[in-house]
């Protein structure tokens, strides 16, 4: 999506965290944003990011191969993976700090261990209570990073889960933003459907 306008759903999502984000603390806890593919979760990061002068960082892309330095990915365990983003998210000079690529690494411990195995992460993370700066994790959910994952880890709809979510108002924003007809735009199910018809029907990048 195009930066010049976040959907509603993207800024009533950025709203509930000011508050998150301009307390004014020692510690903090981490976040969550989750929601389905292509519903705009990396594009508002890089949104507040830059809004708030934040960090972010891609956990899959930029440090798969710290992770797996002395392990395999099928041996990889969620201990493994909190304590890369407890760690990188120190490393951080400014806040707020927003991890992503995630779930793209969940997944794969999921395939080979089990979804089960998945509660420990995000009970960890969830338990986490002195970072530095205010972090949010980004996860994709899919058929192994399920809701009932979260819910196991009592982190689903926890004042610290946001929910991203992709409705009708939302689609005719992203149209407008990329100036694809809104009947084309209603019946996408991800904004990177809308995105690629702007491509297609030759509209401006």
């Amino acid at each position: 999506m195009k930066r010049s306008r976040p959907t509603y759903s993207q800024q009533t999502l950025f709203d509930n965290l000011r508050s998150y984000f301009m307390t004014e603390t020692v510690i903090y806890r981490p976040a969550l944003i989750v929601g389905s593919i292509g519903v705009g979760k990396t594009w508002l990061a890089r949104y507040i990011v830059a809004d708030l002068d934040g960090s972010y960082f891609n956990i899959a892309t930029d440090h798969i191969g710290e992770l797996l330095k002395h392990t395999t990915l099928p041996k990889l365990t969620p201990e493994d993976v909190a304590g890369l983003v407890d760690k990188h998210s120190r490393q951080q000079s400014k806040g707020p700090v927003f991890v992503d690529g995630l779930d793209a690494i969940l997944t794969a411990i999921a395939a080979s261990q089990g979804a089960n195995v998945l509660v420990n992460f995000f009970t960890a993370m969830r338990r986490t209570r002195d970072l530095p700066h205010p972090t949010v994790l980004i996860v994709q959910l899919n058929r192994h990073v399920t809701e009932a994952v979260l819910q196991q880890s009592d982190w689903w709809r926890d004042r610290d889960c946001h929910v991203l979510n992709f409705t009708r108002r939302d689609r005719l924003i992203i149209a407008e933003n990329w100036q694809v007809v809104p009947a084309i735009a209603e019946r996408a199910s991800t904004a990177f459907e809308i995105v690629l018809s702007s491509a297609l029907l030759g509209g401006n990048p």
